[in-house]
């Protein structure tokens, strides 16, 4: 009986891992205001982020301050990706996970945000 539990337990665990039930992710976690903690370039440059700001709304809209202009933006999240794309055309793609947003916008620029606390 100890034998076929420990089966049970191993085979479950192996279907999470592999299922991915891990941090399951929702548009709902992603809403509230972000702060950047590092942006670089492809060359591993990296660039002062003192005013910059990310915002996103629960409405799929929000603003982007980005090199002292202020922009406004519109997002979709799926397939496990954040997208948007502000009112000049550019465009972020990036991940979430832990309070963090990682990712490229425009063109060569790779952020990380941090969630503020709420």
């Amino acid at each position: 009986m100890k034998k076929m539990m420990k089966k049970i337990a191993i085979l479950f665990l192996l279907l999470c891992i592999l299922s991915g039930c891990g941090e399951r992710i929702s548009e709902k976690d992603l809403i509230g205001k972000y702060h950047p903690t590092s942006c670089r370039d492809e060359k591993g440059n990296e660039y002062e982020i003192d005013d910059e700001e990310l915002i996103i709304e629960e409405d799929g809209k929000g603003t982007f301050r980005f090199m002292g202009n202020l922009y406004e933006i519109e997002w979709i999240f799926e397939d496990g990706k954040l997208r948007f794309e502000d009112s000049s055309g550019d465009t972020f793609i990036g991940t979430y996970a832990g309070g963090v947003l990682s990712g490229k916008y425009f063109y060569d620029y790779f952020y990380e945000f941090k969630k503020d606390a709420k």
